[in-house]
């Protein structure tokens, strides 16, 4: 894709809405500018209940880890949660248009569906500067709980939840407070920014280059984490709504959440039969 972009001198762009938000856009050049201090740790979470329909839409690609002899990997980290695991690379880029390259990590993935891939992941990863990051999600909780983060600077912690108030704000060690706004304020913003880069011959703010950190990530995880299945025995199906969920399973991702934890290091025993 790269080369293609340099073939034709065109870009290539990657819808991740919230690298296309004013809101994460003034948060970045913050981050960049040094106002908040040097960035010390990060951490995500998000509980997005999924019924069996969603892996079965278009033509049978959900949850599949290859498809017709093609590599896909999807999953909760590289389709529906991908935007938050991928804003903490990009709010850790050089430039504005970079994302941080993870220089290490530890992943644990599970499953509850009936899928190739899995549904509900943790992730401790690290970049060549020190900063660790926290990244968990799952589509196999019985609750739901929009996402939430908290950004730890040497002058500011930043803080971010979708259910309460859906605004990020920095608060300074020193009592104040900024408020960026809500990254979610215009989903289709990503559009417009293009048409204005097509019209002006510039690039937009996310493109292949940006992406490239969480693809290879992504990648990364496949070659080396396996799937772990969750316990039948806590394996819940809701008639009803057609789901499986996870008995325990919410309680205990958002301890672990708390404690930045993988699974296993915590009293996450659910994948135990």
């Amino acid at each position: 894709m790269l080369a293609a972009e340099k073939k034709y001198g065109r870009f290539i762009a990657i819808g991740y809405q919230w690298s296309f938000s004013e809101a994460i856009q003034t948060l970045k050049a913050d981050v960049l500018s040094g106002i908040l201090g040097k960035p010390e740790h990060f951490k995500t979470a998000i509980s997005w209940p999924r019924n069996r329909a969603y892996y079965q839409r278009g033509s049978g690609w959900g949850g599949c880890i290859q498809k017709s002899g093609r590599l896909i990997l999807d999953s909760i980290a590289s389709n529906a949660c991908s935007h938050y695991l991928h804003n903490m690379l990009f709010l850790l880029g050089g430039t504005m248009q970079t994302s941080a390259m993870p220089t290490e990590f530890r992943a644990e993935c599970y499953r509850a569906n009936n899928i190739e891939n899995f549904d509900t992941c943790c992730i401790k990863l690290w970049t060549a500067s020190g900063v660790q990051m926290y990244f968990a999600a799952t589509h196999a909780a019985q609750k739901a709980r929009n996402p939430v983060f908290e950004y730890a600077f040497e002058k500011a912690r930043v803080v971010y939840s979708r259910d309460e108030g859906s605004q990020i704000i920095a608060q300074f060690h020193d009592g104040s407070e900024k408020v960026y706004g809500d990254p979610f304020a215009n989903d289709f913003k990503k559009l417009w920014d293009c048409v204005d880069a097509v019209k002006k011959g510039t690039f937009p703010i996310c493109t292949v280059k940006t992406a490239i950190a969480h693809v290879k990530l992504i990648e990364d995880i496949y070659k080396t984490t396996p799937i772990h299945d969750f316990n039948k025995g806590c394996i819940y199906v809701d008639r009803e709504k057609d789901a499986v969920y996870v008995q325990g399973l919410f309680e205990a991702f958002w301890d672990a959440y708390q404690k930045e934890e993988l699974f296993t290091e915590s009293a996450f025993r659910l994948f135990e039969g």
